[in-house]
């Protein structure tokens, strides 16, 4: 049995030997090489190459373990026939391990190959992830910082220029419902700036369509239907003006005495009985 596993651990490695120099079509005999710092990649060489290739051999034998056939060589090698059958089983035994070899290094570089490719797949697509995670937080940053140009060109009455800050975001259906909302709530200000009320309902009604608990969006929507509609939408403005009361916690009430859009609003008999009931409820 030793000189069976010599045997195959022989052509073996011939075979792997074989694969070394005809790898990448070299044709050369390559030595064994480590990782530099100058970049050289790890290379078997034809020792390695000779090593797995015996390695291969033996496995590719070890299957047919089974069968009884390692058995019957063993005992061929022995001694048990003629010299002519013991030559020609060794010769078969070799010509099979050096196949083995070959092939076992051909299948193993193969399945190396593949899963390389796999794992470099999966590098790269968690590089492209995280790539497109920090471009997405630039690009939120950059949106903040629209945001707040937007406020300081409405503040400085520069409203072409807040609105076209405002314009990329307000189509940007990946931007944050919050950032969104507060974009239309600065445009929606614009407009009323501009006496275009309409538009500036428009845009407010979407500001709290993408943020309920947006006080600031329920007042100027207060403001902006009494400015339109006058006594006619009494009802829609208290309530609108309750929603910024609950979310503001008690300083609506201060805003309205100081603002003109509703100064008509404060001798109004509906308003003054709200506000009491605003002030009862605050002081009880």
């Amino acid at each position: 049995m030793v000189e069976l596993i010599v045997l195959v651990l022989g052509g073996g490695a011939v075979g792997g030997f074989v694969h070394s120099l005809v790898s990448d079509f070299r044709y050369r005999l390559v030595w064994p090489s480590w990782p530099r710092l100058h970049g050289a990649v790890w290379d078997l060489g034809w020792v390695g190459h000779a090593l797995v290739g015996g390695v291969a051999a033996l496995v590719v034998v070890g299957v047919f373990a089974q069968s009884g056939l390692p058995q019957a060589i063993d005992k061929v090698l022995d001694g048990n026939s003629s010299g002519l059958v013991l030559f020609q089983s060794a010769m078969l035994i070799l010509a099979v391990s050096c196949v083995a070899g070959f092939a076992g290094l051909a299948v193993l570089r193969r399945a190396t190959n593949e899963l390389l490719k796999t794992l470099d797949a999966k590098v790269e697509q968690a590089v492209g992830q995280e790539r497109t995670e920090r471009e997405r937080k630039v690009q939120v940053l950059d949106q903040e910082i629209r945001v707040l140009q937007a406020a300081v060109a409405l503040r400085d009455k520069e409203f072409g220029q807040a609105l076209c800050l405002l314009d990329p975001i307000l189509r940007d259906p990946e931007a944050s419902k919050s950032l969104r909302a507060r974009a239309y709530g600065i445009a929606a200000n614009v407009h009323r700036e501009l006496d275009s009320i309409p538009n500036a309902l428009t845009h407010v009604d979407h500001a709290i369509e993408l943020n309920p608990e947006f006080p600031d969006a329920y007042y100027n929507r207060a403001c902006y239907r009494w400015l339109s509609q006058g006594r006619d939408a009494i009802d829609e403005v208290l309530s609108d003006l309750g929603e910024s009361e609950r979310h503001e916690a008690g300083s609506v009430l201060s805003y309205i005495d100081n603002d003109s859009d509703l100064k008509t609003l404060l001798d109004h008999p509906r308003y003054i009985a709200w506000k009491n009931r605003i002030l009862e409820n605050r002081y009880s």
